[in-house]
Parts: structure tokens; sequence; C-alpha cells
């Protein structure tokens, strides 16, 4: 008897155990912006988007950044149509794209599929600069008509009259 209570505690803590850990696992990436969503900065009333393809375990709104929880395959997208410059902190092994358009400036943050979980702050501010395009190239060589060769002159002869005696 005492056996069989030994084991069917042993069941039931393994079973608890598993149920506990599932619950873990399914924890990861909880936040996933299916159809987008709009984020305000309280400091500044500055509105940003969040892209469809942001997966992450969480995030915060604070007074003027986002701190986003991220972990293994998370996805950051967000965007700002004010074209606000955006600066990352402590990104990890994450992948870090700007980009600052005519438009919008955007950051995308791509963490890979070993990424320990950690808290990426995303603070805007001023406006962005797009990277300007180089100066025009120079204008190409001139063409110069070559000279017309001089045609050489005849020498004169000098007539000679023999004298006469």
């Amino acid at each position: 008897m005492k056996k069989i209570v030994s084991k069917s505690l042993f069941f039931a803590l393994f079973f608890g155990l598993m149920l506990g850990l599932a619950g873990v696992i399914r924890a990861a990436n909880d936040i996933t912006t299916t159809s987008g969503a709009s984020l305000v900065l309280p400091s500044d009333s500055s509105s940003y988007t969040l892209s469809t393809d942001t997966t992450v375990q969480s995030f915060t709104v604070n007074n003027s950044s986002f701190d986003f929880v991220v972990e293994a395959s998370s996805i950051i997208n967000i965007s700002s149509a004010d074209l606000k410059d955006f600066s990352v902190s402590n990104s990890g092994q994450c992948n870090t794209t700007q980009t600052c358009g005519s438009s919008v400036s955007s950051v995308y943050i791509n963490c890979p599929s070993n990424s320990a979980q950690h808290t990426i702050t995303i603070t805007p501010s001023g406006t962005c600069s797009a990277p300007s395009g180089g100066g025009g190239g120079g204008g190409g060589g001139g063409y110069v008509t070559p000279a017309t060769p001089a045609v050489p002159a005849t020498p004169a002869v000098p007539t000679v009259t023999p004298a006469v005696p």
C-alpha cells in the first residue's frame, strides 16, 4: 500500500510539474500584433505604429520610451510618420535596422532563435536624417578640334640672270 501511495504521489508531482512547464513554454512571445497597433508617448504625444509582424513577450509604454521584453525569434517593427530618430539600447544578439525615408522612419529588430530573454529600450527623439546622395559626377572632358597642319611654303627660287660682258 505504501508503494502505491508513493508511486501515485510521484506521478502526481510529475504531471503537475509537466503542466507547470507547459505554461512556461506557452508564455513565449505572447504579444503578436496581427493587425498592427498604435502607441502614443505621454511626454510629447507623438504617435507610433507597431507593424503586423511584431512579436514580443511584452512591452511597456514609458513617458518617453518603449521597453520590449524579447526572447528567441522576437520581432519589433515600429515606425513614425513624424520621422523620429530611434535610439536602441540593449539589443543584445538581435539585429537592428533603422531607416529614414521621406515620409516615415522605422526601426526593425529581429532576434535569432538562440536569443535569451532580455529587455530592449527604444527611445524616439528629434528628427532622423535621411542619407544624402553624393554630389554629381564631374563633367566630361571637352573636345578640341585639332589644328589643320600647316603646309610648308615653297621656297622662292631666285632668278639668276647671266652677267653680260
